[in-house]
């Protein structure tokens, strides 16, 4: 008895929704949430039902767009703020061995890493790479840059998680924002490290 009890309610209010959309034109926000087969096999049965289901998908799919377009639009943004991309971390005789529009701090880490395996003392560049990282302020900052970085990453993710279930393309994008985050932090790692003279006695 409880249960047809609740089938009854569930028609019922199916009946409100549909009778709300022939008044107004507008489909219920809940329905989309709906999911009672019974109530909604006994909905079929209004001639509006057809209509309503149809603008239905097209009010779904306007919010479907609207959300990537949004997702896009914040992408931009977040990496238009990004604070590595600084230009107090260009340097054109580091940046002109590499893909043009890398990420400067990332050419930075690869360069460091070319001048600690092939250190040559007599090398003008090994030497200015060396004396680039014993500058504490511009290391703060750089280290700094990285945690902000990162930081922004993770409540763009949070905040876009949800909508990954909606596009694949959006839901490839935050996976690759998990790659760009770990690059960061061992980015900040290896850095840190830099910070040590012991590292820098050659």
């Amino acid at each position: 008895m409880r249960h047809n009890n609740i089938i009854n309610f569930n028609k019922a209010r199916i009946t409100a929704y549909i009778q709300c959309y022939e008044k107004t034109g507008i489909v219920h926000h809940n329905l989309a949430s709906f999911s009672d087969g019974v109530a909604l096999s006994y909905a079929r049965h209004f001639p509006s039902y057809n209509s309503m289901m149809k603008d239905m998908a097209r009010v779904e799919l306007s919010a479907r767009n609207n959300q990537i377009r949004e997702f896009e639009e914040d992408l931009e943004q977040l990496k238009d703020n990004f604070k590595t991309e600084s230009t107090i971390f260009m340097f054109p005789t580091v940046l002109s061995k590499y893909r043009r529009g890398m990420n400067p701090v990332r050419a930075l880490y690869y360069e460091l890493q070319k001048t600690l395996f092939q250190f040559d003392k007599n090398n003008y560049i090994h030497n200015w790479m060396l004396n680039l990282f014993s500058d504490k302020e511009w290391s703060d900052r750089l280290i700094k840059s990285l945690e902000i970085d990162y930081n922004s990453i993770s409540k763009f993710q949070q905040k876009y998680l949800p909508a990954a279930s909606i596009s694949k393309d959006i839901e490839r994008k935050i996976s690759i924002l998990n790659n760009v985050k770990d690059n960061l932090n061992h980015f900040r790692e290896v850095f840190m490290l830099m910070q040590d003279t012991e590292y820098r006695k050659l």
